[in-house]
């Protein structure tokens, strides 16, 4: 049985995708699900490019090839964000810091979806300074928890 409460995804860095993804596998239910993605790696992570030998010490080559800026599995994530909500309803919303030494390109953060209607509701935060990639969740979370709660208010 599916639940028939909304669902909140809050999701941080890699998460983010993980979030996406399966928000994405749940398309065709009639449910309502909003996903928070704070510093979001859509784009993959130049980290992950440069110390790629290093890092095949440690990570899965599946992993680090998923995780590489150049990554077929990032841009088929952000096609399936894309395709559209026929059913149920989907919130997305989106956080960034300039300040992040892991995904520098902080417009990674945020994906461009073209595809809103009254089914898909997103929104872009103000990028965030003086917080760096860990940090922005523990800044945020006060805002998160008070969108959350206003969101599963609104939702019932």
């Amino acid at each position: 049985m599916y639940p028939s409460k909304p669902i909140h995804i809050i999701a941080f860095s890699n998460g983010c995708r993980i979030g996406s993804w399966i928000e994405t596998r749940l398309r065709n239910l009639d449910i309502k699900i909003k996903l928070t993605c704070v510093a979001g790696a859509y784009g993959g992570s130049i980290l992950i490019d440069k110390f790629k030998i290093p890092l095949k010490l440690f990570l899965d080559k599946d992993i680090i090839c998923e995780l590489s800026t150049k990554s077929n599995v990032n841009d088929n994530l952000k096609k399936m964000i894309n395709e559209p909500v026929n059913i149920g309803k989907r919130f997305y919303e989106f956080y960034g810091t300039t300040c992040d030494l892991y995904i520098p390109n902080f417009n990674d953060c945020f994906p461009i979806i073209t595809n809103t209607n009254q089914n898909l509701t997103v929104i872009y935060h103000e990028i965030k300074n003086h917080y760096g990639h860990g940090s922005l969740g523990w800044y945020l979370k006060e805002e998160i928890i008070e969108n959350s709660l206003k969101w599963f208010n609104d939702e019932q």
